[in-house]
């Protein structure tokens, strides 16, 4: 019946018992988004409040800096008339006591001859 000799020999080695080897189970790959979860959900909240603060403060500040850019509009004085002021001018000028300017260095050109 077994004219093959090989034929027979792959029936015994799978006829034979198995032992009873202990196969060591295969340790479960760490998963990223859980490892992070207990400090990553913190830290992505505390960056998105601190780039909104950030975003805030920018709009805040081209918001004053734009306000304080803005020249307010304030009415022009009146214009005086030239005539009033040319005659009120004239007559200060002419109220003017001015005594003999030479006299007045005298003293000055003492001084400076002492010298």
């Amino acid at each position: 019946m077994d004219n093959n000799p090989n034929q027979s020999q792959t029936q015994m080695n799978t006829a034979a018992p198995q032992q009873n080897i202990p196969q060591p189970q295969p340790t479960p790959a760490p998963n990223p988004i859980l490892s992070n979860a207990p400090g990553g959900d913190k830290k992505m909240i505390l960056w998105l409040i601190i780039g909104i603060v950030v975003i805030i403060l920018v709009v805040g500040g081209i918001y004053f800096y734009m306000s304080s850019q803005q020249k307010p509009v304030t009415q022009a004085p009146a214009p005086t008339p030239q005539a009033e002021t040319v005659t009120s001018l004239e007559s200060e000028v002419n109220a003017l006591e001015v005594d003999d300017i030479d006299k007045e260095f005298e003293t000055v050109d003492k001084d400076l001859q002492s010298l």
